[in-house]
């Protein structure tokens, strides 16, 4: 997964409208200067010349994609190919007929989180969230941070940090998706009658946002929940004091106030994952979870590894 430093689409009627009173920058506490000290050919996507291939030779499974986007993740696995956790792209091929372009994977034989998450114990959770901390990169609307909701354009690599936390929240209180909304809108109520009003002002207040009158009134006012709320019979033997202080410090409206992946790692959470010695053990873990941490980013699932492909290693899909 990769830091989430591209756009994020929406539509007038889901988004979430908010009024700058003056610009305010936020600058990332990591990687601000990477595209910066990196050659061109690292971040500029749109110059990426794709070798498309023959579709035929593969049975697709077609997951809507929008075009302007194809470019842009094929340069993200290309530059994230060989890295922890990372899904190998095999090729790129589009078909003759609609000229569909698809991404094709290598065959990751994964449980639906469906079904895989109510069945992990407290180390499982320990470990699978080690793992995704290695590279980082989570999106859905249940997972949107604060920062898009309130429509901040200086959205960094912290987004990522607060949608793991909410996949985080998920699987330890065993209530996925923990922030519930059904629209852009009603995400950033669910946030607020958890984390409370008066931080949401705050951090308006700090980066001098202001929501829409009608988005504010739908946000009404709320104090903050305690974790303890959330814990129940069901949950209880996978939460413990470090998990609840590791949550906390993700789920903060303020994306300058989250850990970073490397301080999350350090997090005392994580004692057990870092000082396994044991081989079962991590055989175990990665048995069942290695799975389900290399999905891919986009598009189809493809065929099993090593099935024929016109590239021969990362980069041969463009130049």
């Amino acid at each position: 997964m990769a830091a989430a430093g591209g756009g994020i689409s929406r539509t007038p009627s889901d988004r979430c409208l908010s009024v700058f009173r003056e610009t305010t920058m936020s600058k990332a506490r990591v990687y601000a200067d990477v595209n910066v000290i990196r050659p061109r050919e690292y971040w500029d996507y749109e110059s990426l010349t794709a070798q498309w291939g023959d579709q035929d030779d593969y049975e697709v499974i077609l997951k809507p994609v929008k075009k302007k986007k194809i470019k842009r993740e094929i340069k993200i696995l290309q530059n994230l190919c060989g890295g922890p956790n990372i899904i190998k792209l095999l090729d790129i091929v589009s078909d003759q007929h609609s000229k569909t372009p698809s991404l094709i994977f290598e065959f990751v034989n994964s449980t639906d989180f469906k079904v895989l998450y109510p069945t992990l114990t407290d180390y499982d959770i320990r470990y699978y969230i080690y793992e995704l901390l290695k590279n980082v990169r989570v999106a859905s609307r249940y997972f949107k941070g604060p920062e898009l909701l309130v429509d901040l354009q200086d959205y960094d690599y912290s987004l990522d940090m607060w949608s793991l936390g909410c996949m985080f929240a998920g699987m330890m209180f065993r209530k996925e998706p923990f922030f519930y909304g059904h629209d852009n809108n009603d995400q950033l109520v669910r946030i607020a009658k958890v984390l409370g009003t008066d931080e949401l002002n705050a951090y308006l207040n700090k980066y001098h946002l202001e929501l829409d009158p009608q988005l504010d009134a739908l946000v009404g006012r709320h104090s903050r929940k305690p974790w303890s709320k959330f814990i129940n019979s069901d949950n209880q033997p996978l939460v413990s004091p470090g998990g609840i202080d590791f949550l906390d410090k993700l789920l903060r409206y303020d994306h300058q106030e989250r850990l970073t992946a490397r301080e999350a790692m350090a997090h005392p959470y994580f004692h057990q994952v870092r000082a396994a010695k044991s081989p079962l053990e991590k055989w175990h873990c990665s048995k069942y979870l290695a799975p389900m941490l290399a999905s891919p980013l986009i598009a189809s699932r493809g065929i099993p590894a090593g099935a024929p492909s016109n590239a021969s290693d990362c980069s041969g899909f463009g130049h």
